[in-house]
């Protein structure tokens, strides 16, 4: 599972995203889940700093100073690895999120994006 932790500069994030070709990373704090930044925050981010750097701001851009804490979704809403898909994407939709964190015993195992749920649509489809 591709990860940050919450001190993390935004633009360390920016790139993991990018590398590995993920639009959420769980925020991980001694091997604790404390929070989730999707690639929506940091295009949010990366908005702001673009327009700074039209004005040729000196200073270093906001995108290389914010740590992660700064942006992330605090306290996301989890599920267990026995939770039926279905109910998964019932969550996803009723509370507006793209990914739903899977935690057993305290610690992150897998994460379930709206991409899992389409692609499990697609498989269990009946032609």
């Amino acid at each position: 599972i591709v990860s940050i932790a919450s001190d993390r500069p935004l633009v360390e994030a920016y790139h993991l995203m990018r590398d590995h070709g993920v639009r959420h990373l769980p925020v991980l704090d001694n091997g604790r889940l404390s929070g989730v930044v999707s690639w929506g925050d940091v295009r949010q981010v990366s908005a702001i700093d673009a327009r700074a750097l039209t004005a040729r701001a000196p200073q270093p851009t906001l995108i290389e100073e914010c740590p992660v804490s700064e942006i992330m979704s605090r306290n996301p809403i989890t599920v267990l690895p026995d939770t039926p898909m279905v109910q998964a994407a019932q969550i996803m939709f009723e509370q507006a999120i793209g990914c739903l964190p899977v935690i057993e015993s305290g610690r992150l195992t897998c994460i379930v994006t709206e991409c899992d749920i389409f692609r499990m649509m697609i498989l269990c489809q009946t032609v």
